[in-house]
């Protein structure tokens, strides 16, 4: 029994705090590397839904506005061919019935992130008095904000059923 030898070696105090200390700038370096990716990854989320309800507003628009004959009546009245905040616009799309058929635009029909429905009419550039007749469609241009993601969509529609005054 006398030959066994007790090994009380082990770590010093110094030594564990070495440890500890490379441990923590490892770590520190791995939670900023997930952290970014981490925002990288919610911020490109946020970007492709606004560009997904930016892109069902425009084809919503589209949809409706392809088949006008004309436009009837933009509120605020339109008299250039620039950008233009609106508020409601009114399309007519020709007779059913002997009764004159029309599609009616509100901006806030959209149940989605839109912040700003801005439309240019296309054709000679003087819209008198509200006359639109002229007009042979709109380029529309669509702003989607999801949190801090922000996108910006245009996109032009010509009246398939536009007839010359």
């Amino acid at each position: 029994m006398k030959n066994i030898k007790k090994n009380n070696q082990g770590f010093t105090l110094v030594e564990l705090l070495v440890v500890l200390g490379i441990m923590g700038i490892i770590i520190s370096a791995m939670f900023s590397f997930f952290l970014s990716n981490y925002k990288t990854f919610y911020r490109a989320d946020d970007q492709v839904e606004a560009q997904y309800e930016a892109q069902i507003a425009t084809n919503k628009l589209i949809d409706n506005v392809i088949d006008a004959q004309k436009i009837a009546l933009v509120q605020p009245t339109i008299e250039d061919d620039q950008w233009h905040n609106i508020n409601k616009i009114i399309f007519k799309k020709g007779f059913v019935n002997n009764k004159e058929k029309e599609w009616i635009l509100t901006t806030d029909e959209y149940d989605l992130n839109i912040i700003q429905f801005q439309i240019k009419l296309l054709g000679p550039s003087s819209y008198s008095k509200g006359n639109y007749e002229a007009c042979k469609g709109i380029a529309i241009k669509i702003t989607s904000k999801v949190n801090d993601a922000e996108v910006d969509m245009k996109n032009e529609v010509y009246f398939r059923n536009w007839k010359k005054p």
